[in-house]
């Protein structure tokens, strides 16, 4: 969803959320959900109207498919966002300029780096660091794959 489009979400689904580091929720509306002490959530009506691009179209559903192993399901000038299945085992690397963050969307099987090994099962995220090199998936795993784009600067 491109930044400044109005979205919801429903019950039972899981979302993951790839963005510039950023802390902001607007809320237009909240279903009268309730904090930890019971109260109203708050809405934030007149900075999500100052925000929001009523212009901005959905890109294209990412539409996976299920004979693919990998795809680019989305990218922009920060990140890009893959769709992998790994049957068996499989060497990846990280580079020098960026992380890499893996989500298990389905599956199960681990991550190999160096004599560690790490499990991982659905809901399980984890955050490659740039520059660890060589590691290896394994198991029956399908994973969003999320690859952050390297930061220029001009200091």
């Amino acid at each position: 969803i491109s930044a400044g489009m109005a979205h919801a979400l429903g019950s039972g689904i899981m979302v993951v959320e790839l963005q510039q580091n950023s802390d902001l929720t607007y809320r237009l509306y909240d279903w009268d959900r309730r904090d930890d002490q019971g109260r109203s959530r708050p809405l934030h009506i007149e900075k999500a109207l100052e925000t929001l691009s009523f212009d901005a179209q959905p890109s294209p559903k990412a539409c996976l498919d299920l004979e693919a192993r990998e795809k680019i399901l989305a990218e922009n000038a920060h990140f890009t966002l893959s769709y992998l299945r790994v049957s068996g085992e499989e060497a990846r690397a990280t580079n020098d300029q960026a992380f890499d963050l893996l989500i298990v969307v389905d599956g199960d099987g681990g991550i190999k780096c160096g004599q560690e090994e790490y499990p991982a099962r659905y809901g399980d995220s984890f955050l490659l660091p740039a520059g660890l090199g060589e590691y290896s998936l394994y198991g029956q795993l399908t994973l969003l794959m999320g690859r952050a784009r390297p930061c220029v600067s001009g200091l």
